[in-house]
Parts: structure tokens; sequence; C-alpha cells
């Protein structure tokens, strides 16, 4: 098998995780990362840790051990017990550590027999539980857009305006003439836009949730959007871009149209199609034609009651609005990815 990975990568995801690395050295306590291509008089050492009162000296490799490897470790570890006698390094035992893709038994032999540990790993490995990692603290990774069985926004107008006066859905289906399981259905919808909240045994409108009905137009139909009610939305939106499900995907297909854009503009539908079913991750959910013709129906639909997108027949055109929201959310994004790889949101 070929294997094209450079050893700063594998290094990268170690020190942005270091409990990866605590598992593959098999430490029994918490390992921590003093320093990383750390300069010695033989050269940079890898990486330098903690674990309880050792020092963990590891060089790591991404090919098939070589005897330069071993001296290259016995050099660094010479070096630091030089530092550690000059007072410039805490006098702690070392333990030293050589990774490498694959040693024979005869090379881990004369590895131990030299102080050095040998640890055979995969570097792919490692870079999949990094993705795993990060995976667990960046929402964005992992979330997926649900199928809310509403097409338009404004379908949860009646029950939202119902509860001004009520809290209960008996209550709200009673007024609306929706059955219960109806109104449960656009509460759900309601509550993944933030709009409203579950109290109790009952629901009330959320902060952002009271702002949008107030600035409905009165004098207009109940399936009408006034133009505060979007901006209400669209400011929600791009304050937290992965809030839920269906907040992601609005943001996804918008951020689609905006991709596809650089190949021909408008965007038609049978473009976008494939392309945001495999960007939102629904490649296994939507399986056939209808399914996917539903899940673009539906986003599009709500990108189109924000303002993000416009519609000619079967393309789709960015709005001022829609170019906007898209920037500000891969802002957001990267500002998102930058903590998660560098291991801000936990390890």
């Amino acid at each position: 098998m070929v294997l094209k990975v450079q050893e700063a990568q594998v290094e990268d995801a170690l020190a942005t995780y270091p409990t990866i690395l605590a598992k593959l050295l098999s430490t029994s306590g918490d390992l921590g990362l003093l320093f990383r291509q750390h300069p010695l008089p033989s050269g940079r050492l890898d990486l330098l840790c903690v674990s309880g009162n050792h020092l963990l000296l590891v060089e790591l490799k991404v090919e098939e051990f070589q005897e330069r490897f071993l001296g290259q470790v016995m050099s660094y570890t010479r070096d630091l017990v030089s530092l550690q006698e000059q007072g410039l390094l805490v006098k702690t035992p070392i333990q030293s550590f050589l990774l490498c893709p694959s040693f024979s038994e005869a090379q881990s032999e004369r590895c131990r027999a030299s102080g050095v540990e040998p640890v055979q790993y995969s570097p792919a490995d490692v870079l999949q539980e990094f993705f795993s990692r990060m995976q667990s603290v960046a929402r964005f990774v992992s979330i997926k857009p649900n199928d809310n069985g509403l097409w338009n926004i404004y379908l949860v107008h009646r029950v939202l305006y119902a509860l001004l006066d009520m809290s209960s859905a008996q209550e709200v289906a009673a007024v609306t003439g929706l059955s219960r399981k109806s109104v449960m259905n656009h509460l759900r919808f309601a509550e993944d836009l933030f709009l409203v909240r579950r109290r109790g045994g009952g629901w009330s409108l959320t902060e952002s949730g009271a702002r949008y009905v107030v600035a409905r137009d009165a004098r207009a139909p109940v399936d009408a959007i006034s133009d505060e009610q979007r901006r209400t939305l669209r400011e929600f939106v791009v304050k937290d871009p992965f809030a839920s499900p269906t907040v992601f995907g609005v943001y996804s297909v918008v951020e689609c149209v905006f991709t596809l854009a650089r190949n021909a503009y408008p965007v038609s539908v049978k473009t976008l199609r494939g392309y945001f079913r495999d960007t939102c991750g629904k490649a296994t959910q939507w399986v056939t034609p209808t399914s996917v013709g539903h899940g673009i129906g539906m986003y599009s639909n709500y990108a189109i009651d924000l303002g993000l997108l416009a519609k000619i027949g079967d393309r789709f055109l960015l709005t001022p609005d829609g170019v906007r929201f898209v920037l500000l959310l891969q802002l957001h994004k990267g500002i998102a990815m930058v903590d998660a790889v560098s291991g801000r949101n936990g390890a």
C-alpha cells in the first residue's frame, strides 16, 4: 500500500489531541504536551510530553524502521539528560519512544536494548481518530438536515400566533382546526427554528419567537412573511448556523448554490440535487430521486422564505442578503473549525 502522509501531519494530530498519543504509548496517567519540534544540539525533537513523574521523549516516523532512527532518538535522550545536568530541565526519569509503522522482532529488541521503546502504529488510524475526536466537538461535521414534513416556514404561523394566548397543543389544535398531531409537528419544526420552547406540559414563544410574531404584518394574510420577520430569523441563523438540523440545512442549501455558481449561474435544480444531498451528509438517507427532491424542495423553500434565494423556473439565484448570509456563515464555520482542530473544545 502506498502511504502518502507527512510526519508533520501525524505529529499535528497527536499534538492537538494528546489522548491519542497516550493510547499509543499505553500510558496509565494523564499525558501533557510540553514541547513540539523542540530544538536540541543534535536536532529537533518531535514531541516532549509529561506523564506522572516521567518525561516522555517521542520521535515519530511514517516509514518502516531504519537504524538511523534509533541513533536519532538516543542522541535526543542524551541531549535531554545534559539539559537536566545543567539545571535547564527538570530532573525526572526520561522514557524514550520511537513510533514507526513497522518493526521486525529483531529491530524491536535492538531498540529496547538501547533504552528506547518501539511503538508500531498506523498513521492512517491516527488521522482517522483525529477526525473522530474533532467530529465529537465540532457539531457541523456530523449535523444533518431533518425531514420536517413542512414545505415552508410560513406554515407554522397559525400555531405560532395562537401561542400568544395559549400554551397547550390541544388548545392550539382547537383554535387552528389542525389535528393535535399536526400541531405537534408544527411545534417541533418551530422549536428547531428556536421560535418556541417546551415549558412544563405546554409550549411558549422564545424571545426570538416573540419578536418574530410581533414583526408580522397584521394586514397581510397569515401565510405572509414580513421583511422584519425574515430579518429576525436570518439574524438568529447567522449567530449559530449549527444550532439545529433545520438551521444547518438552510445554510447548506444557500452555500451549495453559492459554490455551484462558479460553474454555471443561475444554478439548476438538476445540478443542485446530488451536490446538496452529499454536502449535507444525506447520501445514505436520501437514496431515491423522490427523497432527494423532497429535501431540496423543503430547504430551498425555507431559504426563499427567508429571502436568501430566488427561483426562476428550475434555476436558483442568490439574493444580496443570501450572498452576505453565506459569507458570514463561512466565517463562523471557519472559526468553529479552528477551535476544533486546535483542541480548544476538549480532547
